[in-house]
């Protein structure tokens, strides 16, 4: 591995097989062994992380190319889409980052272990996705009750 003093991504100084800031690997061919460390690296650095920061390193964060870091990659994914909490730039960026994995598990070969990933990493996402939908259709429902509630409160004020 090419040890660099600084990040090609944001500068940030590198340490491991990651920036512990941004999350990019600079490592141009990584082993599996390499993949995994810099997977292990990316959630240090996710769980050491503030919420800005956090959304940055789920959103530019390193991806695995093989397919058993990439499930690693999911499984390790899951546990931060909060469904409690689907309206947060963070649980977005897990389902984006979750996404994307997934779309990159489509790309390779099928085996019964990459298909059992994809259609649990998928579930993940459709729940993810209802709930989202669930909830803005609330809050237009709930943003339409009001302008009405103001028309008529207006209509009351001006009419008497």
């Amino acid at each position: 591995m090419d040890l660099q003093s600084n990040c090609e991504n944001c500068g940030a100084p590198l340490k491991g097989h990651i920036c512990p800031f941004c999350g990019t690997s600079f490592d141009p061919s990584p082993t599996l062994s390499d993949q995994m460390i810099a997977l292990d690296q990316l959630h240090a650095a996710l769980s050491e992380a503030e919420s800005e920061r956090r959304v940055a390193l789920l959103t530019a964060g390193y991806i695995p190319e093989d397919a058993g870091a990439l499930i690693e990659a999911g499984v390790k994914c899951i546990p931060l889409v909060n469904l409690a909490f689907s309206a947060t730039q963070e649980t977005h960026a897990a389902v984006d980052r979750l996404r994307a994995i997934t779309a990159k598990l489509r790309i390779l070969d099928r085996t019964p272990e990459t298909s059992r990933a994809i259609g649990e990493f998928s579930e993940v996402i459709r729940v993810f996705d209802r709930k989202d939908r669930s909830d803005t259709l609330l809050g237009c429902s709930l943003l339409t009750i009001l302008v009405i509630v103001v028309l008529i409160a207006l209509v009351y004020y001006f009419v008497r």
